[in-house]
This record gives C-alpha cells, structure tokens and sequence, in this order.
C-alpha cells in the first residue's frame, strides 16, 4: 500500500486551508482597498515568496513525514507561521483602519508558530536519534544509500567490490587478536 498524504494528513491539510482562507477573509473584509500609486510592489515580492515558501514547507512535510506528533507540530507550526505572513502580505493591497486588534492577529500567530516548530523539531530530533541508533545496529558500518539500487534496495556492485577491497580479511583480524 502506497503513502497517500492527501488520506493519511486530511485533517492538517484541511487545518492549513481553514488558516489560510481565514486570512484571506478577515483581511478582505475588514480592509480597504488601497490606490495603486501607494501599492509597494517590492513588499509583494517578497512577502509573497515567504508565503508562497511556507506552503512549500508544509507540502514537503506532508509529503514527507507519516503522521505523528512531530508531523502535527511542525505542520501547524509553520501554518501559523503562514497565517501571519498572508496577513502581513495581504496587508499590502489592503489598509485596515481602526482594526488594532487585527494588527494582534497578524503579529501573535507567527511567535506561536515558531514556538510549536521548535517543539516539533525538539521531537523530531529525539526521533531521528532512535532511528539512526536501530539504523546503526542493523546496517553497522554499511552507511552509504547513494550506493543503494532504488529499484531492489539492495547494495550496488561497486559497494561491494569497493567493502572487499578495503576491509581487513579474517586473517587480519585473527592476528590482531
């Protein structure tokens, strides 16, 4: 059976939409459209790729990762983080006069968000330490996965001619007993 993030993260998935489309809608309703002469373009550019970066980071971790703690963490994480950049962005087409509180809403979110990532990462770290220490007890020093076949998952010949080559014979290793 094949991984199928759009099935196994429907909720996360559904969670960074409903974040990202409450962005949308707080800040086109309760904004007001700017003139084109006050538009900075530069800002767009660049807060648009930061937008743009964080949805790319969020599809590479639902791509990426089964689901898990680490994967809710980190996902909702940087979607807040999100959140507050698509306000940030939006808040260039759109002046929201005498809304200090969607000023707050823009601007909490994202230390939130970098907090929760960090505990995903903290988690993802302690993770990551079991793996490779169950990884290094079964594979011992066999550690080299650009010489893997990705169609057999087995070792390439040249792996193994080059484990022949430079490893110590038993002969060797009786005598250094």
């Amino acid at each position: 059976m094949r991984f199928n993030p759009f099935i196994s993260h429907r909720l996360l998935i559904n969670a960074i939409i409903a974040m990202f489309f409450s962005a949308v809608f707080l800040s086109s309703y309760l904004g007001v459209l700017k003139t084109y002469a006050s538009i900075q373009w530069l800002d767009i550019m660049g807060e648009g790729g930061i937008v743009l970066m964080t949805l790319v980071w969020i599809a590479a971790l639902l791509i990426s990762r089964p689901p898990s703690k680490v994967t809710t963490y980190l996902v909702i994480g940087v979607g807040l983080f999100m959140f507050s950049a698509t306000l940030d962005l939006l808040d260039e087409w759109l002046m929201h006069p005498a809304h200090q509180w969607l000023s707050w809403i823009e601007s909490l979110p994202a230390p939130l968000g970098m907090l929760l990532t960090s505990v995903g990462l903290y988690y993802w770290h302690q993770e990551q330490y079991v793996l490779n220490r169950q990884l290094r007890r079964r594979e011992a020093h066999l550690r080299e996965h650009d010489k893997v076949c990705p169609i057999t998952g087995l070792y390439k010949a040249q792996y193994l001619d080059c484990l022949l080559y430079t490893s110590p014979s038993p002969r060797d290793l009786s005598t250094s007993r």
